[in-house]
């Protein structure tokens, strides 16, 4: 099993959108993802939720 996680202590770095984009890929792929947004706002679940939602 393989973690990657993206930190930075600076917000608006592009955080989210790096994690997203690197689930997306390995999702892509045919592996087992579970992205963990720790984020308040929690971006990236509604952007991978919309994305599950237009490939059903």
């Amino acid at each position: 099993m393989i973690k990657i996680v993206v930190n930075a202590t600076k917000g608006g770095v592009g955080k989210t959108t790096v994690a997203t984009n690197i689930a997306l890929l390995l999702a892509q792929q045919n592996k087992r993802v579970w992205a963990l947004d720790l984020a308040g706002r929690s971006r990236m679940a509604r952007f991978l939720q919309s994305i599950y939602q237009l490939l059903q």
